[in-house]
């Protein structure tokens, strides 16, 4: 009987030196806890600061997106010159670098961004760099094509102003050449006279050489042979100039005005004669309307822009 009531009390301290050992588990792993969490702290407080100490490179990178901005720019800028279409395209990639840099900027506005933002930025930055140095290359090739035309053309200008100066002095010959055939080929006039006349009773005519009894002139001449003269019909005019040196004119008997040396001219006389170059004699009638003057009168003749020949006669 005494041996059972003495085993529950050896049972009883048992209980508390496991509740001991369950504490102090306790108080260690709250400790353990707690340590952790204030190293984790330490941890990011320091991954916090040295982030901080790599954002204050933001302001490095946004000094080095202007410097190269601005020097890409003044490059392009060399190039600008007289041919718009160059210019346009300067125009355009300076906008285009303009817009990149505004994106770049944007991430890097603010000193407190993650890591990630300004590697991101930092990333833009690399690819600002490329396309700056691109355009600048392809502005610069742009320029030497441009160069390299403006070199052929200002060659093929040079070729076609020798061109048009071989073509003048062709054109010059052939002139002078076709000239020299209408000058071979201008018709002469010959034998050129002219006398007073009175026609008669019966209808025929009567030479006179008293301006008083004179009624009509009759000019004379005939063409000189002319083998390449061109036959057929030819406008003949005739201006016939009285003792005063005036030009004997009447509309109404058929006097008139031509062009001769560039100017008018007046005319006594006109009348389409046949030219078939058989030397055949031409006659031609003019009526005055009134008495004439005593004294010489000069004969010139004209036909197709050239004087083909002159002469005179008296009256008393």
């Amino acid at each position: 009987m005494e041996e059972n009531i003495n085993q529950p009390q050896s049972t009883k301290p048992k209980k508390r030196d496991n509740s001991k050992v369950i504490y102090i588990i306790i108080i260690l792993f709250l400790i353990g806890t707690n340590a952790y969490l204030f190293f984790e702290f330490k941890k990011t407080e320091t991954s916090l600061h040295a982030s901080e100490d790599k954002l204050e490179d933001t302001e490095g990178a946004r000094n080095e997106l202007d410097s190269i901005l601005s020097v890409t720019k003044l490059q392009l800028e060399d190039y600008r010159g007289e041919n718009d279409s160059l210019n346009d395209i300067i125009d355009e990639r300076n906008e285009e670098l303009s817009r990149r840099a505004s994106e770049i900027n944007e991430l890097l506005k603010s000193r407190k961004i993650s890591k990630k933002d300004l590697e991101r930025a930092l990333e833009q930055l690399d690819k600002f760099k490329y396309y700056a140095q691109k355009y600048q290359k392809e502005i610069e090739k742009l320029n030497e094509e441009i160069v390299v035309l403006k070199d052929e053309n200002t060659k093929i200008k040079s070729e076609n102003k020798e061109l048009e100066k071989k073509s003048e002095k062709y054109e010059l010959k052939n002139i002078e050449y076709q000239n020299k055939i209408n000058l071979a080929k201008k018709l002469s006039a010959i034998n050129v006279s002219g006398q007073g006349v009175k026609i008669k009773s019966n209808g025929n005519e009567s030479p006179v050489t008293k301006a008083s009894k004179t009624e009509q002139l009759k000019i004379t001449f005939a063409f000189s042979d002319n083998p390449i003269a061109d036959k057929g019909s030819k406008d003949v005019y005739v201006r016939i100039i009285d003792p005063n040196g005036s030009t004997l004119f009447v509309e109404e008997t058929g006097s008139g005005k031509f062009v001769q040396d560039g100017q008018q001219s007046m005319f006594t006389v006109k009348k389409s004669v046949t030219f078939d170059n058989s030397g055949d004699p031409v006659t031609i009638y003019w009526k005055k309307g009134n008495d004439y003057t005593k004294g010489h009168y000069n004969i010139e003749v004209f036909c197709e822009g050239f004087q083909i020949g002159q002469g005179g006669f008296d009256l008393k």
